[in-house]
């Protein structure tokens, strides 16, 4: 392997420009890599994000909620015991218009 002679060895800044190209699908890649985390970084925050508004959300329909609830729970351990239902249906029966 010959050695280059100093005269005709490219100057250093020739060098660097060579190194530079030979670098530039490298670090392409790592700017690639870079923007790939920093979209995943983001996505995974509006995701958090939305799952906490719709957890939110449910609790606030369900604490809404809370008396129906309330009563649906009293009326299956009304039924399970086997008692009457407390929301006993009345019929009201009304006399016809005209007949007397």
């Amino acid at each position: 392997m010959a050695r280059p002679r100093p005269l005709t060895r490219p100057t250093v800044s020739v060098m660097a420009d060579e190194l530079e190209v030979l670098l530039e699908p490298q670090r392409e890649r790592e700017r690639i890599a870079a923007r790939r985390k920093l979209r995943l970084r983001g996505v995974l925050r509006a995701s958090l994000s939305a799952l906490v508004v719709l957890v939110g959300v449910g609790g606030l329909f369900v604490y809404s909620k809370r008396e129906t609830l309330r009563l649906a729970s009293e009326l299956g351990r009304a039924r399970a015991e086997g008692r009457p239902r407390s929301t006993a249906r009345y019929v009201c029966r009304v006399a016809p218009i005209g007949r007397a």
